[in-house]
């Protein structure tokens, strides 16, 4: 038993270093590919000494240049990972609005309005056994690391998604219903319906993502690496796979380009959108309460609004583990579209439920090899014919037709 589990150890060991071995070779081909790539002319330039010369000093000139900007983008970064942006959710601002919500629910808890007290709201707002936990602890250092990660995939997926499918659905209706001889001017109409429409575009994408990666075996191996969080801090709504992370944005680009391709048809290109901060006035009152979401402070928006809008309530019951709860509440601004395709679980009261993953299988995913590598193995794994599905305890997993599974 014990020459098994050294040798199941070792392997680890063996897989954890070949990963980062490789990881880095990537890194170090891919920069030092474009930065020592040499175009045919400057070959041409080496056959006189002083043109080799001076084509060495450009070569190093341009190094140089690679090389800075590469350091730019590195340092603002790391920059961004503490000091957040208006269109992030760890902006100050979000996270003092965040606060003084909690105050107030914390001192609508209280008996009386004077048994108010300063030690006992941060107590409540911040909780040991919240944010000393294991797992809150695993978050942290997954949001510096995937910090590197998450944004390159934004720019280049998001951006390479949406743009191409905006020109393709643009130059069909010039096809299919013929160009426009005059465009229309988007007024404040137009902007506020553009505003509205591009933010239910994205929380359309999310949502599509989001089912798909509860209900698709293969997706949902990376898509645990969210819900094997067993405490909520803010900081877990960024401990999401890269492989997590493309698919949703490449769902999102998608859904947003077409939508821009319809509005480029009809007035040239989108109409600006109404604006606080640089962020869209839609989304910027959701990120007043968005880090509430993540977190365990309980904040519902009560039966009526909750059909509409997605509160932090809602969220926090889409990380219990309990069966009642399993695959609700997929939407992140509305909870539109979980009230149409009958996914919408609303809490009458507070409720009290475990967070995590069934059978314990959140204990996986407490280090950083867990949570970046295991995925993979357990997604290729399940891929496999042949071979039942497991729980965390090696059992065989028999699904009944009519409980859902998580």
């Amino acid at each position: 038993m014990a020459l098994e589990k050294s040798h199941a150890r070792n392997q680890k060991t063996t897989a954890l270093a070949t990963f980062r071995i490789a990881m880095s070779l990537v890194f170090l081909l891919s920069f030092g590919a474009s930065a020592h790539a040499v175009p045919a002319t400057q070959a041409a330039e080496r056959g006189a000494p002083g043109q080799e010369r001076l084509s060495s000093a450009k070569r190093l000139c341009e190094d140089l240049g690679a090389g800075c900007r590469v350091a730019k983008i590195m340092y603002w970064q790391v920059r961004s990972l503490f000091f957040a942006k208006p269109e992030q959710g760890l902006y100050w601002l979000y996270i003092i609005s965040a606060l003084s919500v909690a105050m107030m629910v914390y001192a609508l808890g209280l008996p009386r309005l004077r048994d108010f007290s300063v030690t006992g709201c941060l107590h409540f707002i911040f909780p040991n056994a919240v944010y000393r936990h294991a797992s809150a602890v695993t978050d942290y250092k997954y949001y510096i690391t995937t910090g590197f990660v998450d944004p390159f995939l934004t720019l280049v997926i998001a951006g390479g998604t949406a743009i191409p499918v905006s020109s393709r659905v643009s130059a069909a209706l010039n096809s299919i219903v013929g160009p426009l001889t005059l465009h229309a001017r988007p007024g404040w109409i137009a902007r506020l319906a553009y505003t509205v429409l591009l933010v239910a575009a994205i929380d359309l994408g999310y949502f599509i993502f989001h089912y798909l990666a509860h209900r698709i075996e293969f997706l949902w191996e990376f898509h645990k690496v969210h819900h094997a969080a067993e405490v909520l801090t803010p900081i877990t709504g960024y401990r999401n796979h890269p492989i997590d992370s493309l698919l949703q944005l490449s769902i999102i680009g998608g859904i947003v380009g077409f939508l821009n391709g319809v509005m480029t048809y009809w007035y040239q290109r989108p109409p600006d959108l109404i604006t606080v901060l640089n962020t869209s006035v839609v989304l910027f009152a959701y990120n007043l309460t968005t880090n509430l979401r993540h977190s365990h402070v309980w904040l519902s928006y009560g039966n009526i609004a909750s059909h509409i809008l997605s509160s932090p309530a809602q969220h926090q019951i889409h990380h219990s583990c309990e069966v009642r709860h399993l695959d609700t509440n997929f939407g992140r601004v509305l909870s539109l579209w979980d009230w149409m395709s009958g996914t919408l679980y609303i809490p009458t009261e507070k409720e009290e439920f475990r967070l995590g993953l069934r059978h314990e299988e959140h204990r996986e995913y407490v280090s950083l090899w867990g949570c970046y590598v295991l995925p993979f193995i357990k997604a290729f794994r399940g891929l496999t014919k042949g071979r039942p599905a497991l729980d965390s305890k090696g059992d065989k997993v028999v699904i009944p037709q009519t409980v859902k599974r998580i």
